[in-house]
Parts: C-alpha cells; structure tokens; sequence
C-alpha cells in the first residue's frame, strides 16, 4: 500500500471540500488553497488554465469554504461569503452567467455557507437563511443550520426539528410536499447531488434519496427514499454525501465510507460545461453500508469521483479519479477526445481516449504551497 506521506503539523481549524472535479483546503491560518478543474476559474480565479494540479493560494482570512461544481466559496472573519468562478445568472443579480477575475462578495454578516452542483446556502447571524438554485428562496428562522443538493435544501430549526424544502422535479420524485419535517431532534444536516444525510440527537445517520446501485445511502437497497432511514452509523458527528460515495465521522475520528468512487474521465467545452464522459467501472468499491476505513481523520470531502481526507496530525491525501488533478500532486490523468465519425454535430458522441492514467487507487500525499511547474 502507498505510504501516507508527513505535512508540518497544523494548530488551529481547518477543513476540506470538494464538489465536480475540484477541490478547497483551509489551513489553521485562514489561507484557502484550491486544485483540480478549473474551466470557469473554480480553482485559480483570472487564470486560464483548465486544470491546476498544485494546490494554489486564492483566498485569506477565511473562516469556513465550500464547493459547488463550477465555483467556490469562502466566509471570511467578519461574516461576508465570497464567490469565484462561474456564477450561475441571477446569483448576484446577473442575467447571464459570467466567469470572476478574482473572488466577488456575495453577501455579508453570514455565520455558514453550503454549495453542491449550481447551488448555494447561506445562514446569517439573525436565524434566516436563503438558498439559490437558478433563484433566491427565503427560509424563515430561526434556522440553526442548513444544507444544499440539487433542487432541495435541507434546514434545521431552533427546535432542532430537520426539514426539506424544494420544488419541481424532486417533487414530483418524492411524490409528497417537499416542505415538510423529517427527524425531530436533529444535530445536523447535509446533502449533495439527490442525496441526503441528517444526525439524530443520538449520533445516529439517517439516509434518504437516490440510492444508486453503489450504495451511496449506506443501505443495501436501490429505492429512492423519501423519508430518512438509520443506515447504521452511530456516534456520528459529521457527514460527507457524494454522488455515488459518502461518508462518516465518528466522535472519536473513525471514518466510515459507503459507496464508490468510479474511474471516471471527463472533457469539457469552451465555455466549461460538461462535453464528454466515460466511466470504466468502479475504481473504489467500499460496500452498500458504512465501512470502517481510516482512524484519526479530522474532515473529509468528497467529490464526483475523488475523496479528500485530512488527518488528524495534518496529513492531507486524496484518492479516486485525477482527470482534471484532483490528486493535487502535480500530474493529472491525460486523455484526448475522438470526434464523432458520423459528423452529425452531436459532441456526446465523441470517443475519449486515455493516454496516460494518474488515477489514485492508494491515498496520494496533498502538496499543499509547492510550486506550480
């Protein structure tokens, strides 16, 4: 098994996140750092590059950071959220989507920020909250905490009761209100993509969703949950949903993973959306209920196909797909696209073809402030 390579240890808070294809580190000084995809400037914000596989400095003074597929986000000290990279239109009262030159302040006296795919959460110091997904929507408080996916947000009250909210096609899925409470006595919430996970007063994980043939609920079944189920994971004090991959923390810092990670490859377009993928089968299978993986873990975030863990004593690694360097050590898996034969103008049809495959099947050290060659 690949060595687990030493960082200087690190005093103080600090976190990871990782949506899409790219990835955010905050260090115990407040520094962001960020790696991977960087197609509308997620990663390095004003550079063109479309893959940055050292992680590189590109915000100070933050206090918490988050990750949706094509920008980031950072709260800084003083409670303003600062967005880089693609803004989706109507975001920051914008009719089309634009690409940032550097990090845009997206609103202030903010205590918790969230993201997933195009959308965004905020909860502010008064109890309220908003979240975005192609439009502004108000949560009444007092709200204690939140979390975003795809066309859903999840709340905690002051009551600590859990609740959904959402509309359109998740709806219609859910085949019931999407406004509605979930768990009462709940300590915690998060989500991305259609899954859901929430803390139960008592550390227990409950699960809802897609599930998805991998797994990713951390229950051995394919059906789409609409209300939360224990999936067997106790003592938990955060959690980690992925698409097709989520985890666990425990109080005393085991890590327990669900799901998989595939071997996944994907090109894109000028204008940074999604042209082209492939999947190879799955590259890291951790079973369909929670499995004890790592012991001493601080955080961990998750990404489309990659997973980033740092330890306790400030290792930092990463494993899963490396298409676009989400390892964050300096290579990335090259591949080329093959134009459709039949010329019919339809991209998806293309072939992409692996030339050099820099996936990470064993944890790979992090080289967080190396130079970038």
């Amino acid at each position: 098994m690949a060595l687990l390579l030493l960082l200087p240890a690190l005093s103080g808070r600090a976190e990871v996140a990782a949506s899409g294809s790219h990835a955010l580190y905050l260090d115990a000084q407040g520094q962001v750092w960020a790696w991977g995809s960087n197609h509308r400037g997620e990663s390095q914000p004003g550079e063109k590059a479309e893959a940055v596989c050292l992680p590189q400095r590109v915000f100070s003074g933050a206090a918490q950071i988050a990750c949706a597929r094509q920008f980031s986000l950072a709260l800084d000290k003083e409670g303003a959220a600062w967005i880089w990279g693609g803004v989706p239109a109507g975001m920051l009262e914008n009719a089309e989507p634009f690409r940032t030159d550097a990090p845009v302040r997206l609103a202030g006296d903010a205590i918790k920020i969230a993201a997933d795919e195009n959308c965004c959460a905020l909860l502010f110091s008064n109890g309220q909250a908003r979240w975005f997904d192609g439009a502004w929507h108000e949560i009444e408080g007092p709200v204690r905490d939140v979390a975003v996916g795809v066309a859903f947000a999840l709340y905690v009250t002051e009551k600590d009761e859990a609740r959904i909210t959402g509309e359109g096609y998740l709806q219609a899925l859910y085949g019931e209100s999407l406004d509605r409470t979930l768990l009462e006595g709940c300590k915690g919430v998060y989500a991305a993509g259609q899954t859901a996970l929430l803390i139960g007063k008592d550390g227990a994980l409950y699960a809802m969703g897609a599930s998805g043939s991998e797994g990713r609920l951390g229950l051995d079944t394919p059906a789409w949950l609409t209300q939360p189920v224990p999936n067997g994971a106790g003592n938990v004090v955060c959690a980690f949903p992925g698409i097709s991959c989520s985890g666990a923390l425990d109080a005393g810092g085991q890590l327990y993973l669900w799901g998989g990670l595939y071997s996944w490859y994907t090109s894109f377009d000028g204008e940074g959306a999604p042209q082209s993928s492939t999947a190879e089968g799955m590259l890291l299978n951790f079973g369909k209920t929670p499995a004890p993986v790592y012991a001493n873990v601080k955080s961990v975030a998750v990404g489309d196909a990659f997973a980033i863990i740092e330890f306790m004593d400030g290792r930092l690694v990463s494993f899963g797909s490396n298409d676009w360097g989400q390892a964050g050590d300096g290579v990335r898996t090259l591949f080329q696209l093959i134009p459709d034969e039949d010329d019919d103008g339809d991209e998806s049809d293309s072939e992409l073809i692996v030339t050099d495959n820099q996936q990470r099947v064993f944890p790979s050290e992090v080289l967080i402030g190396k130079e970038q060659g």
